[in-house]
This record gives C-alpha cells, sequence and structure tokens, in this order.
C-alpha cells in the first residue's frame, strides 16, 4: 500500500488476511484492555492487489496526553516466511534420508573441537550393538581396530579438518570384537 492511500483511512482490518483477522482483533483488544502488556504475532496480511503475504506484528499500549493510544508495527517477513518452510521441509526430508537408510551414518566433530561423534542414525547403532549415549562418548577412531584402520580414519578426520573434502571406507569394530566392513 502507498503511504497515501494508508493515510486516506484504510481499515488496519482491511490488511489482515480474513482467516487471522479474528485473532488479531482478540489480540489487540488484550493489549489495549491491558490484559497483556503487548502483542507479537505472525500472521497472513494481504496487499493491495489481494495478495496474500506474512507480516510480523507488534502491538503495545501507550499513554499520551493522558490517552491511551495503541502503536503497531507491521513488518513484511513473507521471504522469511517461505524460508523458513523451506529449511523445515529440507530438514524433513533430511531426518527421513537419515533414519531410513540403512547404511551406518556417524555425524562427529573435526579433531580441533574433539573429534566426538554427535549423531548417529539407528542403522549405525544396531550394527555396532552401541546406543547413542555411549557412541556419543566416542571419537570416529575409537571405533577403528588399532593399525591402518584406525591410521586411515584419523587421516580422514584431519584431511576433512583442513577443508578440504574427505570421505573413507573403514572397518568398525563393536564392543564384542566383532569386525564390521
Amino acid at each position: 500500500y502507498p503511504r497515501d492511500v494508508m493515510l486516506s483511512g484504510v481499515y488496519p482490518q482491511n490488511l489482515i488476511h480474513p482467516d487471522n483477522r479474528d485473532e488479531v482483533i482478540r489480540n489487540v483488544t488484550a493489549v489495549r484492555n491491558r490484559e497483556i502488556a503487548s502483542g507479537h504475532y505472525e500472521i497472513a496480511g494481504l496487499t493491495m492487489d489481494g495478495r496474500k503475504i506474512f507480516l510480523e506484528l507488534f502491538v503495545t499500549l501507550i499513554s499520551c496526553d493522558g490517552l491511551d493510544c495503541l502503536i503497531g508495527n507491521v513488518m513484511d517477513v513473507t521471504e522469511r516466511y517461505y524460508a523458513r518452510k523451506a529449511l523445515a521441509e529440507s530438514e524433513k526430508r533430511f531426518r527421513e534420508l537419515y533414519t531410513g537408510i540403512n547404511d551406518l551414518v556417524l555425524l562427529h566433530l573435526l579433531p580441533q573441537e574433539g573429534g566426538r561423534i554427535i549423531e548417529v542414525n539407528q542403522s549405525a547403532s544396531d550394527t555396532l550393538l552401541a546406543g547413542h549415549a555411549h557412541l556419543s562418548t566416542l571419537t570416529l577412531a575409537d571405533l577403528c581396530p588399532a593399525g591402518r584402520e584406525r591410521e586411515i580414519c584419523v587421516e580422514h578426520c584431519n584431511k576433512a579438518a583442513s577443508g578440504k573434502s574427505s570421505a573413507c571406507q573403514t572397518i568398525f569394530e563393536r564392543s564384542d570384537g566383532y569386525l564390521v566392513p
């Protein structure tokens, strides 16, 4: 909305998407009646041409020359809304892949950060016969048998720590001594 249109008497309710009007009126009334000190909401709004956008709304009650006045700040957060939605969908897809894959997946810190395992998928936990709590006390190298396999693992971690792309295949040793290729 251009400034002159806003100042010509556009009703604030007309800026709010119908799905959110009752909620906003209820919350603004609660601020006006001093039931709550202020309000902070994310709502759907409408542009002048009727498109749906997303708004962040702040409402506060102040006294001015003995009169109560509502002050509202509104910011268009449509891009942030869609970015947050896309991120949530991406995280959901990653989580489904991560939990559903049969391969062992172990996420670990870089050596300079301690190298500790911070997350494992169910396949890793089942195959290594160890729960997340136990595995999170170990480093990736702790799971490798002594010798060349452990050296390969340490080289992989150090290469990744230097900022270079690194992947390796190694053998893990379960607590019962069984070697997992």
